[in-house]
């Protein structure tokens, strides 16, 4: 044994490749290496054979993710989203070591009230979900399962992607945000665009095809004979920063945004913004919205996730979302982020229907004047 014991190692692995069924692999391994060690290799052996039918067998509860552990008892989804879109998604304050917050994120993670579901929320950019007219790289990729907080669209993104059951009412109209001169708006809000330049944010919604699919709503006419521009946003800027510097600097006519964007980008210090706030100073002196409260864009409201189209994701989520809305916990988050008007009402909500915001209401309806930061719609 040990003349055996001291051969060579090519004569040791040139035995074993001529024993690969596991006892006449235990013994090829006993010869090279002891009597002793035999034991240890077969059940490594064994593991690995085991191991490699359980994974051809196994059933998943998510689509995997490479890198990333998968749940055993119940789905664990990750989910991203990035810091700059309160009350949304956006970052916390000290208090919560700078994570991570926002309704999107607070709703994932108090699914397990009503679900056995494990919920990772994780910080990506937004042009990583999705990015301009297709879908974003990592959401692509797979580095995630879901982003979180986008608006179900018409147009391109249906083409891409699929959205979960909506967490939030149709409440983010599209508007129209032009210049003022002396409190004159740039764009007239009878303008049917003919000849006008305008920016989109890019990567962010309402897209630049779903503005032809709208009408003013001040004259009921379609917007026709524009040129939509696209800007290009640097690594690490912010989008809407990018497309307001074209509209201040006279590089575009208008901006196809968010009707309630400029609001939002008031700095008010209970946030930690992710945006320039001077350069959103002036609204209603320097820049103000001539149209307003238009949702032909979208097929629905904010969602907890979307996901590449096939995914499966909606399957896992909707139910835990269709439960969640009927619990009290709902009605609290709805509460805590001021969204209560855009939530789906359940039995611990108030019965009286709160007013509608401005930026919900259309120009012909509107009280408000151009200093306020929403025009109405001008006499005709």
């Amino acid at each position: 044994m040990a003349d055996i014991e001291s051969g060579s190692e090519s004569s040791c692995k040139q035995m074993t490749l001529y024993h690969m069924q596991p006892s006449l692999a235990c013994f090829s391994i006993s010869v090279c290496f002891g009597i002793s060690m035999c034991g240890t290799a077969a059940t490594v052996l064994w593991g690995l054979i085991g191991d490699a039918a359980l994974a051809s067998k196994r059933t998943w509860l998510e689509p995997p993710i490479p890198g990333m552990m998968p749940g055993r008892d119940r789905p664990k989804l990750i989910l991203a989203q990035d810091i700059n879109y309160p009350p949304y998604a956006y970052l916390g304050e000290a208090d919560t070591d700078f994570g991570l917050t926002g309704i999107g994120h607070d709703f994932a993670h108090e699914l397990t009230e009503v679900c056995d579901i494990d919920v990772v929320t994780v910080q990506t950019r937004w042009s990583d979900c999705w990015d301009g007219d297709q879908i974003g790289r990592s959401l692509s990729a797979g580095e995630y399962h879901a982003c979180m907080t986008f608006t179900h669209l018409r147009g391109a993104r249906k083409r891409f992607l699929e959205f979960s059951d909506p967490i939030l009412n149709l409440n983010k109209p599209a508007g129209l945000l032009t210049r003022l001169d002396n409190g004159v708006p740039v764009v007239n809000g009878l303008s049917d665009l003919a000849g006008k330049k305008i920016a989109e944010v890019t990567g962010w919604a309402p897209t630049p095809d779903t503005l032809a699919l709208s009408t003013n709503k001040c004259t009921g006419q379609p917007f026709e004979g524009y040129e939509i521009i696209s800007p290009v946003v640097p690594p690490g800027a912010n989008a809407n920063d990018v497309s307001m510097r074209l509209l201040l600097n006279g590089e575009v006519d208008a901006l196809w945004i968010y009707a309630d964007q400029a609001h939002l980008y008031q700095c008010t210090g209970d946030v930690s913004p992710d945006w320039n706030c001077s350069l959103w100073e002036g609204f209603g002196s320097k820049y103000a919205y001539v149209q307003t409260g238009m949702t032909t864009y979208a097929v629905g409201g904010t969602t907890l996730t979307m996901s590449k189209k096939g995914s499966g994701i909606p399957e896992i989520v909707n139910p835990c979302i269709q439960k969640f809305k009927e619990t009290q916990s709902y009605y609290k988050l709805c509460e805590k982020y001021g969204v209560v008007g855009s939530c789906f009402p359940n039995s611990y909500f108030p019965s009286e229907s709160p007013q509608p915001k401005v930026w919900e209401i259309t120009g012909v309806h509107l009280n408000t004047t151009c200093e306020d930061g929403y025009c109405p719609c001008p006499d005709v």
